[in-house]
């Protein structure tokens, strides 16, 4: 049996991709997500225009990829952030260092994040990509919650309630983040 590595080319594949998807976090921040296009995006990356279509089938599937690039990037910090044994509350303060980290809390993603969410509502696509990692980010979050108020004693209070709080807490900070970048202190 043989185990496989990626070939040098597929992890240059892989970095040029990211390269175009940080380029189009660049590009919605700078112009906004309706004057974005691909001749910016390779000019961004400094590339040429054409490479943009070599990596995505359009500027919609670029849009989708860069959107599910950021959704995965939250993902993973909150798993790791509350994957393995601890107490609630240090899985809580975990929770809120790693979402509020500056490599995740920046003006760049937080601005592109909610263009996003703008047009979910319009572009099935957008709101499909989101939804399930959103909810079961979510339900983690919910389970953090009724796991704390079980040590509390209070295991009556609605878990799902707070983790809706908790949520609209950190979109706060994310729309600050994003809204006043020069003034928001992580």
């Amino acid at each position: 049996m043989s185990t496989s590595t990626p070939s040098p080319l597929s992890a240059v594949r892989l970095d040029r991709r990211r390269q175009l998807i940080d380029a189009t976090v660049s590009v919605i921040y700078r112009d906004g997500l309706s004057r974005l296009t691909l001749a910016k995006v390779a000019a961004t990356a400094g590339l040429s225009a054409g490479i943009v279509n070599f990596y995505f089938k359009s500027k919609e599937q670029l849009l989708l990829d860069t959107l599910n690039c950021l959704a995965l990037e939250y993902e993973r910090a909150v798993n790791k952030a509350v994957d393995g044994c601890m107490s609630p509350e240090k899985a809580l303060h975990q929770l809120v260092d790693s979402i509020l980290s500056p490599g995740l809390c920046d003006p760049q993603k937080a601005a592109v994040w909610y263009a996003f969410m703008g047009e979910s509502q319009a572009r099935e696509g957008y709101n499909t990509a989101v939804r399930a990692r959103e909810q079961g980010i979510r339900n983690r979050i919910a389970g953090i919650f009724c796991e704390f108020f079980e040590v509390l004693g209070k295991s009556t209070i609605e878990s799902a309630a707070s983790a809706r709080g908790f949520d609209a807490m950190i979109d706060g900070f994310l729309a600050e983040c994003a809204m006043t970048p020069d003034d928001f202190d992580n």
